[in-house]
């Protein structure tokens, strides 16, 4: 009787092929992104940097299926962006998808605790289960006394500690991070690096994170760097 081996090659997470990205102004095309390819492997760390308008945001909400390509494509374990339906990318967003901005974007008029609830709601978590599962992670977060209180009640590090439990609530297969430091003085900034790769490593989630900050950067497996919409390096 014989064995036989077989070699597979693990199919990255994200892959970006190609993407152009152009707005129309009136007469003018505005291209903002060109012939864009990488792949997001399954655990990396990738940063995107470049200076302001070269692209890095738009880049990242097509990753996230947030925006239309004009050309090219964006596939999630092979599957193609443009081919889902609404209703099947909302879902694949919800479940397998991390969103943390420079702005935390909570709910006001919810608390902590229910603002991380909301992904497990929409996904069909009972609301106790949801808040068991929502207090684990704001223990993590070192917010458990907290959870009660309304974002206008938090300081600007801990409104991001609970914008990233709520990213992360769906233990996501990617994060996609877009100035998540940005607003934050060094000592909160350097908080939420260390509570981001506590959770990566977790959770074994991908980061794909887009950051001015150079040493923030330099802790990520992989540097790619945006110069008017293309990449140089």
């Amino acid at each position: 009787m014989s064995l036989e081996t077989t070699t597979t090659t693990a199919q990255p997470l994200l892959s970006v092929e190609a993407v152009s990205k152009h707005f129309n102004d009136g007469a003018l095309s505005v291209k903002v992104l060109s012939e864009i390819s990488f792949q997001v492997q399954p655990k990396q760390r990738l940063a995107i940097v470049g200076a302001s308008g070269s692209g890095k945001s738009t880049l990242l909400q097509i990753m996230g299926g947030l925006d239309d390509v004009s050309s090219g494509r964006v596939l999630f374990e092979g599957d193609d962006f443009a081919s889902l339906s609404e209703k099947k990318a909302a879902k694949l967003r919800n479940r397998s998808l991390g969103f943390v901005y420079q702005f935390h974007h909570l709910l006001p008029e919810f608390s902590a605790i229910e603002n991380i609830c909301m992904p497990l709601l929409m996904s069909g978590y009972s609301c106790r289960q949801a808040k068991v599962r929502a207090a684990d992670i704001l223990q993590r977060v070192a917010l458990t006394k907290r959870g009660k209180h309304k974002p206008n009640e938090l300081s600007g590090g801990e409104r991001q500690r609970v914008a990233i439990a709520r990213a992360m609530v769906m233990r996501p297969q990617v994060l996609l991070a877009d100035e998540p430091t940005g607003n934050l003085d060094r000592k909160s900034a350097a908080q939420i690096a260390i509570l981001m790769d506590e959770l990566q490593q977790e959770c074994g989630t991908a980061i794909v994170l887009v950051t001015h900050d150079v040493e923030l950067a330099k802790t990520m497996d992989q540097v790619i760097t945006l110069s008017d919409g293309k990449i140089i390096g």
